[in-house]
Formats: C-alpha cells, sequence, structure tokens
C-alpha cells in the first residue's frame, strides 16, 4: 500500500518529465538504449535482490538520466 500511493503521487510528476526528457533527446540524436538498459537493471535487481542491488540500478538510471539530459 505505501508502495502504491508514493507511485500515485510520483506518476504525474514522472510522466511530465518523460514528455521533456524524451524529445530533447530525439532532438539531439540519442536513442534510448541506455534507459532501457538501466530500466532492465532495475527489474533484474527487483526479481533477484538484494536491495542493495536495486538501490544502485536505480541510482544508476538517474544519475544515466541526468547526464543525458545535460548532453541533450
Amino acid at each position: 500500500p505505501v508502495t502504491q500511493q508514493l507511485l500515485a503521487v510520483l506518476a504525474p510528476r514522472l510522466e511530465r518529465y518523460q514528455w521533456f526528457h524524451a524529445p530533447l533527446l530525439l532532438r539531439a540524436g540519442m536513442g534510448f538504449d541506455d534507459t532501457r538498459a538501466e530500466h532492465g537493471a532495475i527489474v533484474t535487481a527487483v526479481r533477484s535482490g538484494p536491495v542493495e542491488r536495486l538501490e544502485a540500478a536505480i541510482r544508476d538510471n538517474w544519475e544515466g538520466a541526468a547526464a543525458r539530459l545535460r548532453a541533450a
């Protein structure tokens, strides 16, 4: 229930970010391969644990997204 509540709060903000971020990457000639790989690592970590692996995968995704946004 707590996770569902957090997602309900975050989802609208994340959606706005996606509408902003994706076009910038495309206009900069960047694709989504890195993003897909990072998301795959998150899913793998959720399925296989431990929590530290999940935390690292999420951090890598957020830092990667910030780096791509700066570059775009």
